[in-house]
């Protein structure tokens, strides 16, 4: 039994499950593969290359939200319940006895148990009254201990989660204070008309024009390629390799096809859409080789980037 599989297959996991009988692991054999030299290039490095500027009103620029008007609080039942809050509590407050009345109550009482000779069942009762007020006052003498240790905790807890959070805080600066000092070290070397449409460009955009303003660049020669086994750097145009494009979606393809025709190329192109709901067939188109002299270029989604492999695709 001989197994194919793709290098990021964990290969001992095979072996071990195809073993012998007496436990010998499955030989496995490793076939080292070809990879092209990469050179990686942002957005800064095409706005230089093309010569692209984006101004503050460009629509490919971040768009300014206006600033909302605070609208009118509309009238619901809710907000007349809370309006009325006040005055229904102050009517509850005079419906209920005072502290006054309840003295006066209380003293009602006490002058009729002396009227009626009952001294001694009121003075049994002050004594009674007197007791339960010591075992309140210790209540709250606990109480009050329970409280205070209670909100110490939660100041401590407090304080610990406000020094984290600061020490948080202090990273993230740092760290954001390194990237921008880094930014800027990588930027000294662009123009200024580059840094300025850095500050106006929404990334979120797909902007049509700057990528076939790019491939443009890609079949003229002007964009240099990384340097071969051999040491030598050949350009794009020099070699008959394809050009892939990435996209989100069919839409976004049928457009940059668009911008592509209409462009002014400096030579002559074969333009392939590709996506998963194509048929067959029209997906192999892209696998075809064009004639010398034309170069292709391949519009398609991310079924192209683990699904499909374009071999003159370099």
């Amino acid at each position: 039994r001989l197994i194919l599989m793709s290098a990021t297959i964990d290969s001992d996991l095979f072996s071990e499950y195809f073993a012998d009988v007496e436990g010998y692991s499955a030989p496995v054999v490793s076939i080292p593969g070809f990879t092209y030299p990469v050179m990686e290039y942002y957005l800064e490095d095409a706005l230089e290359m093309t010569g692209t500027r984006i101004g503050k009103n460009s629509k490919y620029a971040k768009q300014r939200k206006p600033a909302a008007r605070p609208s009118a609080q509309p009238v619901t039942e809710a907000t007349k319940m809370v309006e009325q809050a006040p005055s229904r509590t102050q009517t509850a407050l005079k419906a209920s006895p005072s502290k006054q009345s309840l003295d006066s109550e209380e003293n009602s009482v006490k002058e009729s148990w002396e009227d009626e000779g009952d001294d001694e069942v009121f003075t049994s009762a002050a004594q009674n009254e007197g007791g339960d007020e010591e075992d309140e006052a210790e209540d709250d003498d606990i109480t009050a201990e329970s409280v205070a240790a209670l909100e110490q905790a939660q100041l401590e807890a407090a304080e610990r989660q406000a020094f984290r959070e600061h020490q948080r805080k202090d990273a993230a600066r740092a760290a954001r204070a390194l990237e921008e000092e880094e930014d800027l070290a990588r930027l000294a070397a662009y123009s200024e008309d580059t840094k300025r449409s850095l500050g106006y460009v929404d990334e979120s955009v797909i902007n049509y024009e700057l990528a076939a303003d790019v491939i443009f660049c890609i079949l003229s020669g002007k964009v240099g390629y990384p340097s071969t086994e051999d040491g030598s750097t050949p350009k794009f145009g020099e070699n008959e390799g394809a050009i892939l494009v990435f996209l989100p979606g069919m839409p976004e393809i049928r457009r940059m096809a668009r911008s592509l025709e209409q462009a002014m190329l400096p030579c002559e192109v074969r333009i392939l859409p590709l996506h998963g709901s194509m048929p067959s067939s029209e997906q192999r188109r892209v696998f075809d080789r064009p004639p010398k002299g034309v170069r292709k270029i391949v519009l398609a989604t991310n079924v192209a980037e683990t699904s499909i492999t374009i071999d003159d695709c370099t």
